[in-house]
């Protein structure tokens, strides 16, 4: 049992109590679009903090919120969906019709997940850029070795031949 608002309620209930609530906090993350920023980044945390004070300023649904609490929120969201999401693909038989809010986080993750598709290969170009920039670099040092190498043995050739002269 919790208590909201001094009333003790099942923990079951909740998820339709605050079934409004997430609708609305769901509308606003497809709004504000943080998927465009990478995870971590001090963009991502400016986005989150807006998302907090867009969802304090609204006055349908009051809520009180940080950027912390918002990012957690989505988390726990996301996690609860992709759970449910995997027991619907074990149960046999079964189709249930998705709901307004089962279909926003669907369309969420799957934006959050093309963006981290997209930095990962953001990242293995550049990694793959840095590589042969650092092989390039290799090459030419070894060239200017070989070429300093060659032009030692020539000088010590021509006074081998003006030694023996």
């Amino acid at each position: 049992m919790v208590r909201i608002w001094n009333v003790p309620i099942p923990i079951n209930l909740i998820r339709f109590i605050l079934f409004p609530y997430n609708i609305f906090f769901l509308k606003e993350i497809l709004q504000i679009q943080p998927w465009q920023h990478k995870k971590g980044s001090v963009e991502s945390g400016e986005v989150w903090g807006n998302l907090a004070c867009h969802l304090g300023r609204s006055s349908d649904p009051v809520f009180r919120v940080t950027q912390r609490s918002v990012c957690d929120r989505y988390l726990l969201l996301d996690r609860r969906f992709r759970k449910k999401v995997s027991e619907d693909e074990k149960a046999s038989g079964t189709s249930p019709e998705p709901s307004e809010e089962d279909v926003m986080m669907e369309e969420i993750i799957s934006l959050f997940d093309e963006a981290d598709r997209l930095n990962d290969c953001k990242k293995k170009k550049i990694q793959e850029e840095a590589s042969q920039a650092e092989e390039m670099r290799n090459m030419s040092l070894e060239t200017f070795k070989l070429s300093q190498e060659r032009s030692q043995d020539r000088k010590k050739r021509k006074e081998q031949v003006e030694q023996t002269l």
